[in-house]
């Protein structure tokens, strides 16, 4: 977090597993959403603005968090999640 009229960056959060991906601030600002990838899994984490009382809210183990959006009321967080899925197509002798 950084002022808008400069000075020093400030950390905000302390995650010692995975990388933090995306983040999201709630419509008040007094809580950040933070999302994690952590080896084949991504999860959400939610802070108190100043990264304080982190809690997992979700624990997805193999699927993947693809997006998140606070509610307008920032009242909860609504997501998207599951895996992802590649077909391949070999195709031959096409004329």
């Amino acid at each position: 977090r950084q002022a808008l009229d400069g000075g020093p960056p400030v950390q905000v959060t302390r995650f010692t597993r995975g990388r933090v991906t995306g983040y999201e601030w709630s419509p008040d600002g007094r809580k950040l959403a933070v999302r994690i990838e952590d080896g084949e899994s991504a999860n959400l984490w939610v802070t108190d603005a100043d990264g304080g009382r982190p809690a997992q809210a979700t624990r997805f183990e193999t699927d993947r968090l693809f997006t998140y959006n606070w509610m307008p009321d920032g009242s909860g967080i609504m997501m998207l999640a599951g895996t992802n899925a590649s077909d391949v197509v070999l195709i031959r002798d096409y004329k």
